[in-house]
Parts: structure tokens; C-alpha cells; sequence
């Protein structure tokens, strides 16, 4: 119940300091894990940011529209 609990109260206060930036908790999670491992898969994208695929791929496109990130076909 305690972990429950800290990482709610972490997950709010990563909400609001990222609410400035425009950014979402999992859009963070995408950014930190793309930084960390460039190239990596949209499918392991999700898994680190506890999203679903489909989720992911929403995510991407937005952060790609932003401009915050560029998708390569390979």
C-alpha cells in the first residue's frame, strides 16, 4: 500500500512540473527512454512508459508533430 501510494504522489508531482513543458507523464517516459536508447522500438517505447502500442504510436505521432521527435522508416 505504501509503494501505491509513493508512486501516485511521485506520478502527481512529475504531472505538475511537467505541465509547463506541455508534456505527459508517459510522453516524458518516451523522450527520457529515446534519449537513453536511440533507435529503440515503439513497442519497447511502450513497454518502458507502461502504455500500450497503440497508445505509443498516438504519443509518437503527437511528439513528432511537436517536432520533438523524428521517426526514421528503417
Amino acid at each position: 500500500m505504501l509503494i501505491k501510494e509513493t508512486q501516485s504522489l511521485l506520478n502527481q508531482r512529475m504531472d505538475d512540473r511537467l505541465r509547463p513543458l506541455a508534456l505527459s507523464v508517459p510522453q516524458y517516459a518516451c523522450l527520457t527512454a529515446l534519449q537513453d536508447t536511440p533507435g529503440i522500438t515503439s513497442s519497447e517505447l511502450a513497454r518502458r512508459a507502461f502504455v500500450s502500442r497503440q497508445s505509443m504510436n498516438v504519443l509518437l505521432q503527437g511528439l513528432e508533430k511537436r517536432g520533438l521527435v523524428s521517426r526514421s522508416l528503417e
